[in-house]
């Protein structure tokens, strides 16, 4: 479990599948390019849960998962997993934070979470993971909180934009002011501070008749290529509001309810001969939550030597 060796190589959730007409399930499928792969070392574990929402009552459901890959020992240019997301101290040493939602009573909320990156590479596909009925947007920036004066804004990692008086788009337009700002006073900056990369809104499919007949679908951000130095900061920003296609906006009802958001993505090596570590991960790369406390920022996650890998950069 040393850093740069554990990663999540394949996942999918929900929100994995494209619409119908951009290829539905094929979109599950994950090939490199001619050349590339991922250096598997190990054994590698696989599990899934089937949420099975047939009426009570049901006959017993027969179900399997199955896997397949492509392989060789042929050397390749190596790719490397990210899976960074927003986590919290509450409830160590998970990602999940607990909303409440009021369809009669509307609130919007903002949580945002500081990384570093770890290590000198270049971000070529970024995509986001989350409940999407309850998420209005999802930002990754370039820029640390203090550039951005989160907490002077919003008070903390955790803000009820509704009780301060606020809303999603007005909080937005405050977080952009402050990037223009820095944006301003960076002066030969090596990573301007920038928005680099956001939700698609355009993620819904329409299925069927029935109340939940929004379904949230893949949709690659096509951010552009990103290329983090070892070191520098980054900020991860959710805003989350009952959105209309949710099943819960359309009953009318409340409900608290447990949400994350997460930025995955592929990266390699900014050339084809750096070492890169197989996997980022986010409990070694967030601050101020379940594993980097912001009174310890220099403390490493779980998978030990956060600062030490020279991966590319300097130690």
């Amino acid at each position: 479990d040393g850093f740069g060796l554990y990663a999540v190589e394949f996942d999918l959730h929900g929100d994995r599948q494209c619409a119908s007409s951009s290829g539905g399930m094929n979109c599950t499928v994950r090939a490199f390019p001619a050349g590339y792969g991922m250096h598997i070392t190990d054994p590698m574990e696989t599990f899934f849960d089937l949420a099975d929402v047939r009426p009570a009552g049901s006959p017993p459901l027969t179900f399997y998962a199955e896997h397949a890959y492509r392989w060789t020992r042929a050397p390749r240019r190596r790719v490397g997993k990210l899976l960074t997301m927003i986590s919290t101290g509450t409830f160590k040493p998970h990602d999940d934070y607990l909303l409440h939602f009021d369809a009669a009573r509307p609130s919007e909320y903002l949580y945002w979470q500081e990384g570093r990156w770890p290590a000198n590479v270049s971000l070529v596909h970024l995509y986001w993971h989350t409940h999407h009925a309850y998420v209005d947007d999802l930002w990754a920036v370039s820029a640390g909180a203090a550039s951005l004066r989160l907490r002077q804004l919003f008070g903390g990692m955790f803000s009820n934009l509704t009780a301060l008086g606020l809303d999603v788009r007005s909080a937005q337009r405050l977080i952009l002011a402050q990037l223009s700002r820095a944006q301003s006073e960076c002066v030969a900056c090596a990573s301007p501070p920038l928005l680099r990369c956001s939700l698609d809104p355009d993620r819904w499919e329409v299925e069927g008749d029935a109340a939940r007949s929004h379904y949230s679908r893949y949709r690659a951000p096509h951010c552009p290529e990103w290329d983090v130095v070892a070191g520098e900061p980054f900020t991860l920003l959710a805003f989350h509001k009952l959105q209309p296609q949710g099943a819960l906006q359309a009953r009318g009802v409340s409900q608290h309810y447990w949400m994350h958001s997460g930025l995955y993505g592929l990266y390699v090596g900014k050339d084809a001969a750096q070492p890169i570590p197989h996997g980022m991960y986010y409990e070694d790369l967030m601050l101020g939550g379940s594993s980097h406390p912001l009174d310890k920022p220099e403390r490493g996650g779980k998978q030990a030597g956060w600062w030490k890998p020279t991966w590319g950069g300097k130690q």
